[in-house]
Protein backbone atom coordinates (compact mmCIF):
# COMPACT_ATOMS: atom_id res chain seq x y z
CA UNK A 1 0.00 0.00 0.00
CA UNK A 2 2.88 2.36 0.76
CA UNK A 3 4.36 1.85 -2.70
CA UNK A 4 1.05 2.61 -4.41
CA UNK A 5 0.51 5.70 -2.29
CA UNK A 6 4.08 6.88 -2.91
CA UNK A 7 3.73 6.28 -6.66
CA UNK A 8 0.43 8.19 -6.69
CA UNK A 9 1.99 11.15 -4.88
CA UNK A 10 4.93 11.20 -7.29
CA UNK A 11 2.57 10.99 -10.27
CA UNK A 12 0.43 13.88 -9.01
CA UNK A 13 3.47 16.06 -8.28
CA UNK A 14 4.87 15.85 -11.82
CA UNK A 15 2.48 18.60 -12.95
CA UNK A 16 4.31 21.03 -10.69
CA UNK A 17 7.59 20.32 -12.45
CA UNK A 18 6.44 22.21 -15.55
CA UNK A 19 7.44 25.62 -14.28
CA UNK A 20 7.77 27.41 -17.58
CA UNK A 21 5.91 26.75 -20.80
CA UNK A 22 7.18 28.08 -24.15
CA UNK A 23 4.67 30.96 -24.08
CA UNK A 24 6.10 32.20 -20.78
CA UNK A 25 9.64 31.96 -22.10
CA UNK A 26 8.70 34.11 -25.10
CA UNK A 27 6.82 36.63 -22.97
CA UNK A 28 9.68 37.01 -20.50
CA UNK A 29 12.31 37.30 -23.22
CA UNK A 30 10.70 40.35 -24.83
CA UNK A 31 12.28 43.59 -23.68
CA UNK A 32 9.67 46.32 -23.46
CA UNK A 33 11.52 49.44 -22.46
CA UNK A 34 9.61 52.64 -21.95
CA UNK A 35 11.66 55.73 -21.32
CA UNK A 36 15.31 56.51 -20.98
CA UNK A 37 17.92 54.64 -18.97
CA UNK A 38 17.68 57.23 -16.21
CA UNK A 39 13.92 56.86 -16.04
CA UNK A 40 14.14 53.07 -15.92
CA UNK A 41 16.81 53.17 -13.21
CA UNK A 42 14.43 55.15 -11.02
CA UNK A 43 11.58 52.70 -11.68
CA UNK A 44 9.83 55.29 -13.88
CA UNK A 45 9.52 57.76 -10.99
CA UNK A 46 10.65 60.61 -13.24
CA UNK A 47 7.34 62.46 -12.90
CA UNK A 48 8.30 63.44 -9.36
CA UNK A 49 11.98 64.03 -10.06
CA UNK A 50 11.96 65.67 -13.47
CA UNK A 51 15.09 66.85 -15.22
CA UNK A 52 14.78 64.50 -18.18
CA UNK A 53 12.91 64.69 -21.47
CA UNK A 54 10.97 61.53 -20.60
CA UNK A 55 9.29 63.30 -17.66
CA UNK A 56 7.17 65.31 -20.10
CA UNK A 57 4.92 62.34 -20.84
CA UNK A 58 4.85 61.12 -17.24
CA UNK A 59 3.93 64.40 -15.54
CA UNK A 60 0.55 63.85 -13.82
CA UNK A 61 -0.13 67.59 -13.63
CA UNK A 62 -0.39 67.84 -17.37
Amino acid sequence: MKKVFFALIIFLQTGLLIAQVPEDALRLSLNRTSGTARSLSLSNAMGALGGDHSSIGINPAG
